[in-house]
């Protein structure tokens, strides 16, 4: 056998090397997450996302494939692949959402109420208009100070044991 036959076969071997199994929800086998596994679980989910005109939510498309929330979760952050994946799907949703708010046809609050997680843009404008409400706020009341006044209940937790043995307060 060549030198690079056996790096082909090596190589391959990796790439079908079980990274992770995870339990799908619903057949509850173990399913093994591979390599290949991540890269077409990324590439079915940015084609989905921008081609699919009923995808909305990125949970659609997990639990459509049968994958749990915690899971999903879990693969994106160690696979910079799928987490790539999720930014540009969840992009083509936020798009599709904003239009169909902007025609009406879906609820425009419902819509701008999540809207900043779909779109960086929105995520940028919502902390702009959060520092300037804080901002807003110091010029206002600047000599304001929050206390949080705490009660002693010490006292009356005391009050209602005095008759329980000694072992028991």
């Amino acid at each position: 056998m060549s030198q690079s036959n056996e790096h082909n076969i090596l190589a391959d071997r990796k790439k079908t090397m079980w990274l992770e199994q995870y339990t799908n929800l619903y057949t509850l086998k173990k399913h093994p997450v591979t390599e290949p596994f991540i890269e077409r679980i990324s590439a079915d989910l940015i084609k989905w996302a921008k081609e699919d005109k009923n995808a909305l939510t990125l949970s659609q498309f997990y639990l459509e494939k049968g994958i749990p929330y915690s899971t999903f979760k879990g693969l994106m952050n160690r696979f910079p692949m799928l987490k790539m994946a999720r930014d540009s799907a969840m992009e083509f949703m936020g798009n599709r959402r904003e239009i169909g708010a902007l025609k009406n046809k879906m609820n425009p609050n419902m819509v701008m109420s999540q809207q900043a997680n779909y779109a960086p843009s929105w995520m940028e404008l919502e902390v702009k208009r959060s520092d300037l409400r804080i901002k807003s706020q110091e010029k206002i009341n600047p000599d304001i100070k929050y206390v949080i006044a705490l009660e002693d209940f010490s006292k009356e937790v005391k009050k209602k044991t005095h008759n329980l043995p000694e072992e028991m307060k």
